[in-house]
């Protein structure tokens, strides 16, 4: 890869939009949920998809109903966030954290795991 290519793909990578938040793995029957946060949530939705492909789960509590290969569970996204280009890493994750405690306080404790 020459110089030039490798320059603009960099420049391309800084420019681009970042989108964390909050999401559930969501129990399709049961409606239960176990919430994330991320920085990286495109990120968050290929590892989902990826660990349903191949029949790993993503997180032990939900081990013991995962099942095969996960169907028993959707991805859902809650809340999204964009991150400025004024903020550093540490300012959207604080941001993220708490965005991720204002959405546990909507759920009651039984319709999550």
């Amino acid at each position: 890869m020459n110089i030039e290519k490798r320059k603009e793909l960099k420049e391309q990578y800084t420019a681009r939009r970042v989108i964390g938040g909050v999401y559930a793995v969501r129990h399709i029957q049961n409606g239960k949920r176990l919430l994330f946060s991320t920085t990286d949530m495109p990120g968050s939705i290929n590892r989902f998809n990826f660990s349903q492909q191949i029949g790993g789960c993503i997180h032990p509590k939900l081990r013991g109903e995962w099942g095969e290969d996960g169907s028993n569970f959707a991805f859902e996204v809650i809340e999204e966030l964009e991150k400025k280009e004024t903020q550093s890493e540490g300012e959207f994750k604080q941001d993220i954290d708490a965005l991720f405690d204002m959405t546990r306080e909507r759920y009651a404790p039984s319709q999550l795991y």
